[in-house]
């Protein structure tokens, strides 16, 4: 604060200066703490242990009951505390002269009457039996995401959500209850009763998401469901006046960490000596760590290549490249887009979204991207006061553009992870002095693969129709008959393009290994043929 003012060309306001309140008639009295225990109990007179007990209005001050529902905690007389637990309402209480509390929780009513779906129909939380969690459309719209799976991390005990990289538009995959078997097998995951990829729907068109955790799901499901089941339910028209509304969300995204890259001169002597500890020499000799080390300290100064002594066609690299920094931006943009129509009129409900996602990948050296299109449209009718006709139809559409990388790559892969590993040492430049990438044939450069090495884009189109009957001949008597049809066509287009790869002699120059087809056909532009799936499905049920 004394920098601040005195930059401003005031005076600093010392601690030294005091205001006596005594001599302005002003009496100060400090409240005096004490020490407040007690018991937290539920209606039958059990303890409740793990119940909170909070000083309202003051962050910090607090306590947790022990297994006995004991606690201990300091306040001011006036002073409020709150008590909370659950599945009970929370109670607050007032400190008064009292230190001794008993306080009962009563169970919160609202909460047990939540409808949970649970197989083909609902039941409500009080009367759950099996191992069943679920989540709501406020926790989801909560959230700024991608997909419905990065909603659901963190929100469902046991529900473990993994990706394998941060590719935009990258799917993630579930497990319930952690490694379940040799093949990592996973749950069964339906939308509305039907399978379906959660990744590709609008999260903001999900109702609820119940995960039935137990083996008494495969008593609905089969052994489909041995390692649990999700329950996507999604939204549906209200008996209500008609409201549009509309939701828009940009967001900047970064690398949750950036693995720190070893600089050329720690990892020439790490390798020296590793290589000294299995019984061999130094891999590098003087003259190269002479190199390396002038580079490493001077480098405005010094070339990141020098003439291989042994072949003067060929450079050494000595540079210092920080190639996760090269390759990986710090931000990328997402922002999504949905307008929703929802009402209804007397007999008749209806509920409608367009919903789009754009997506910006993290490369640095190519404009990797990913983008969603959806459209759901859900109508139910009453047409008699027993017969009630449901009609759904749920529209995908994605594309998803990649560098091409190498041949062992793909659209999702975020070019193969593994050269960072393998095949990136921090000695090699981005570029040779003559302006050409370097790589030589020996070694992969990222910069190069995602610059050059072509592209690969991706479309999918999935179209799921769905009609249903719900008929109800006696009182609480239903029969559910629903069919779905479902078109789903993938369309590939790879263009793999060689890379050339320059050496110390101008004249020499080879080409790099993996986007080399081996029949020499180094210019490849694919057009893969379409992937066609069709599903029926028909399904009855009361």
């Amino acid at each position: 604060m004394f920098v601040l003012l005195s930059g401003m060309g005031l005076q600093p306001c010392l601690a030294s200066h005091s205001y006596n309140a005594a001599s302005a008639g002003v009496v100060q009295v400090e409240q005096q703490k004490q020490k407040i225990t007690g018991c937290v109990l539920d209606v039958t007179g059990s303890p409740l242990p793990g119940a909170s007990v909070l000083v309202k209005g003051a962050p910090g001050r607090g306590a947790i009951t022990d297994m006995d529902g004991n606690f201990s905690v300091e306040a001011e007389q006036g002073e409020q505390l709150e008590i909370s637990f659950i599945g009970m309402e929370t109670q607050v209480v007032t400190v008064s002269a009292k230190t001794r509390l008993q306080i009962t929780l009563k169970e919160d009513s609202k909460t047990l009457d939540e409808v949970v779906v649970v197989g083909y129909g609902t039941q409500k939380k009080a009367n759950l039996t099996g191992a069943v969690a679920s989540v709501s459309a406020e926790t989801l719209e909560s959230r700024p995401i991608t997909n419905l799976s990065q909603g659901l991390q963190g929100m469902i005990g046991n529900l473990n959500i993994s990706a394998d990289n941060g590719a935009p538009g990258k799917g993630y995959g579930f497990n319930v209850r952690g490694t379940t078997s040799i093949n990592s097998s996973g749950p069964l995951v339906l939308v509305d009763g039907v399978q379906m990829d959660p990744n590709m729907i609008n999260p903001a068109d999900v109702e609820s998401v119940s995960v039935l955790k137990d083996a008494a799901s495969a008593s609905i499901y089969g052994t489909q469901a041995a390692y649990g089941v999700v329950l996507i339910t999604t939204k549906k028209g209200k008996d209500e006046k008609a409201k549009i509304s509309f939701s828009s969300n940009w967001s900047i995204n970064s690398p949750t960490r950036k693995p720190e890259y070893m600089d050329s001169w720690t990892f020439a002597n790490f390798h020296n000596l590793t290589n000294r500890n299995s019984g061999g020499g130094d891999y590098y000799d003087k003259n190269y760590m002479d190199h390396i080390y002038a580079y490493y300290t001077d480098p405005k100064h010094n070339l990141p290549v020098f003439i291989d002594p042994s072949n003067p066609n060929k450079y050494l690299y000595c540079g210092n490249t920080d190639w996760i920094d090269e390759t990986i931006k710090d931000n990328t943009l997402m922002q999504q887009y949905t307008l929703s129509l929802n009402g209804g009129s007397g007999k008749t409900a209806y509920y409608g979204s367009i919903g789009f996602l754009d997506q910006g990948g993290t490369l640095k050296h190519y404009d990797d991207k990913y983008r969603r299109f959806n459209v759901n449209l859900n109508l139910t009718s009453d047409v008699t006061n027993w017969l009630q006709v449901r009609l759904k139809t749920v529209y995908n559409n994605t594309y998803r553009d990649a560098p091409y990388g190498s041949n062992n790559s793909d659209e999702t892969a975020q070019i193969n992870s593994a050269f960072y590993g393998a095949d990136l040492r921090p000695m090699m430049p981005v570029y040779h002095p003559d302006g050409n990438f370097s790589g030589q044939g020996s070694w992969t450069n990222m910069v190069a693969t995602q610059s050059i090495s072509g592209e690969r884009k991706n479309k999918e189109n999935d179209l799921w129709l769905t009609g249903g009957l719900k008929i109800t001949p006696l009182k609480d008597w239903t029969i559910n008959v629903d069919y779905t049809y479902n078109m789903y066509i993938l369309s590939k287009k790879q263009h793999g393009k060689e890379i050339l790869e320059h050496t110390a002699n101008p004249d020499i120059v080879t080409e790099f290994p993996h986007t080399t087809e081996p029949r020499e056909v180094y210019h490849r532009r694919q057009l893969l043929p379409d992937v066609q799936c069709l599903y029926r499905l028909l399904q009855v049920f009361g």
